[in-house]
Order: structure tokens, then sequence, then C-alpha cells
């Protein structure tokens, strides 16, 4: 009988263990995806943003100006996504600089499978040859944006990374409790 109760005990330890495990690395896996994302979609882009309020004012002359635009046939269906691309070149401080900056969120192979049609009325606003002016880094002048505007739906996504942090601790606080709880046993 008492050889029974320990290997009945011996296997609910072993299968406790292998589902502590288990959560263990899918709440790893969450957490690395969540921080990888979280810096990929909001922390450089908003970075970058909040910078660039001390970047001075240069007159900047576009030289090419197109929207990007890629082709991903999947299994279901095709989709099409969407990138700025605007080229300048401006003056800083007696050097002559190039930029490709429009914004910190649709440009730079930022594609968006949204907003293709307001993408393409800011290219067809900067057309090559048109006087626009660019923010500057004082600090490196060969780094320039147009335009601070946010775009809000590239925001949006930081639901995903918040998402997946919000799951990764969740299971970090169930593993928590549920061996405190089986240290008490």
């Amino acid at each position: 009988m008492l050889a029974s109760m320990r290997k009945s005990r011996k296997k609910r330890n072993n299968s406790l263990e292998m589902e502590l495990g288990a959560i263990i690395l899918t709440a790893i896996v969450f957490l690395a995806a969540g921080i990888i994302l979280f810096f990929m979609i909001l922390y450089f882009p908003l970075s970058d943003f909040y910078k660039s309020a001390s970047w001075e004012s240069v007159p900047a002359e576009v030289t090419a100006s197109k929207l990007a635009v890629k082709y991903d046939s999947g299994r279901r269906n095709n989709k099409v996504s969407y990138s700025i691309k605007i080229e300048y070149r401006y003056e800083f401080k007696g050097k002559i600089c190039t930029g490709d900056r429009y914004d910190f969120f649709r440009s730079r192979n930022r594609y968006y499978t949204f907003g293709g049609l307001q993408m393409q009325q800011i290219v067809n606003h900067h057309p090559a040859g048109k006087k626009i002016t660019c923010l500057v880094n004082p600090e490196n002048p060969s780094e320039s944006v147009i335009s601070r505007e946010l775009y809000y739906p590239a925001l949006a996504f930081g639901i995903i990374p918040v998402t997946f942090l919000c799951i990764g601790i969740s299971m970090v606080i169930y593993l928590i409790l549920n061996l405190k709880r089986s240290k008490r046993k």
C-alpha cells in the first residue's frame, strides 16, 4: 500500500514537473517575443520621434519620390503592402547630406497592408524637385526626417507586444503561485 502511494506521488510529481517545464518554456517564448516586438514596433520609432523634437529644421529638396509596393502571394490571398520612399538632399553646417526618411513609421522598409491611399497622397505631395523642410539631428547630421507626425495605425500594432508580455507575465505569476502552493504541501 505504501509503495503504491509513493509511486502515485512520484507520478504526480513527474507530471507536475513536466507541466511546469512546459509552462516555463512557453512563458519564455511569450516574454522574448513580447520584448522583441515591443522594441521593434513601439520603442525604436517612438524613441526617434521624441529625440527629434530637438532636431534643427533646415531647407531640403526632394530628389526622388515613390510609393513602394510589395506583393506577397500567400497561400490564401495576395497581400499588397506599402511604404513611403522619399529621398531628399539638404545642407547642414556646410555639408551636403541626403535623407530617405519621411517619418519614423512609414519609411525605411516599414511596409503596411493598410494606408496605401494616404501614403500615395503623401508621395504625390512630395514630387522630385520640390523644396521642403526636414529636421536634422545636430549630433549626427546624416540622420534626418521630413515629418514628426505620429502614425496611429502603426502604434495600434503595439497591442501585439503588450499582449505577448501580458501572457508571459501571467504565466510567470501562475508558476510562482503554483510553486508556493506545492511547497506548502
